[in-house]
């Protein structure tokens, strides 16, 4: 039987090694950008805000009143992710 070539790879402790650096680095950096998560998510939220106040004053134009429901003044909630859209978390 002809012995094998061994093949040039990390072992088991090394990749465990940089998988455990990578996670106390992730575990530092964390902090900081939570502040910029909210943030963004804040940004989002007014901009969503603005545009139903628009639609509202729109109907209020045509109609002489504020509508109750979204269907009446035709919002659509943004598509999460999960939807294939671009909004991040859950809009009700």
């Amino acid at each position: 039987m002809k012995p094998t070539k061994s093949l040039a790879a990390f072992t088991l402790n090394e990749m465990l090694m940089v998988l455990a650096i990578m996670g106390i680095l992730l575990l530092l950096a964390l902090p900081s950008f939570m502040p910029l998560i909210a943030k963004t998510k804040a940004q989002e939220a007014k901009i969503q805000l603005k545009f139903i106040a628009n639609l509202q004053d729109q109907y209020r134009y045509t109609n002489s009143k504020f509508s109750l429901e979204f269907s009446a003044i035709n919002f659509e909630a943004p598509k999460t992710i999960n939807e294939g859209g671009r909004l991040v978390g859950v809009f009700y």
